[in-house]
């Protein structure tokens, strides 16, 4: 755990990792006033991106161990009790937030490149998946019943 993760990612430990040197290569030095806003912009969420990574490998690993605190990137009230299955990782940003509160989150969510907005269905559906509580694998029913009829081209 870090109190300030900016430091810790340009530490020497992380310094020849793709994620921070492009962050790196984001220079404000020879910059104009308004194009210095969006680079340090740009870094902030670059940085909020990899941060975001970071908590949901640890998250991950205490949702497989059974041990541990999960991060979230949104408090909880104190009054509200904590249930595990309530809360999801963002398929975009891999925050973990409410299930319920997916929808909203999306339009504002930092990894959301596109402007199209997805069903809820879909962001709960993808977020299990991206919480490995629904396997991204074939089941052998779903092998056995529909790939074996399935024409073999590009699609298939």
């Amino acid at each position: 755990m870090q109190t300030n993760f900016s430091h810790h990612i340009l530490s020497i430990k992380h310094m020849e990792e793709q994620e921070v040197k492009e962050i790196i290569k984001l220079d404000i030095s020879n910059s104009s006033s308004n194009e210095k806003k969006k680079i340090m912009k740009e870094r902030k969420r670059m940085t909020d991106q990899l941060r975001l990574k970071g908590c949901h490998q640890h998250n991950m690993k205490v949702n497989q161990s059974k041990t541990g605190e999960i991060i979230l990137a949104r408090r909880i009230l104190k009054s509200e009790s904590f249930d595990i299955k309530k809360y999801g990782a963002c398929p975009s940003c891999l925050g973990w937030f409410l299930i319920s509160n997916f929808k909203r989150h999306q339009s504002n969510c930092p990894g959301n490149s596109s402007s199209t907005k997805q069903s809820k269905a879909s962001l709960i559906t993808q977020s299990q998946i991206k919480s490995r509580r629904i396997s991204d694998e074939a089941s052998p029913a779903l092998v056995r019943e529909v790939f074996s009829i399935m024409t073999i081209d590009e699609v298939s």
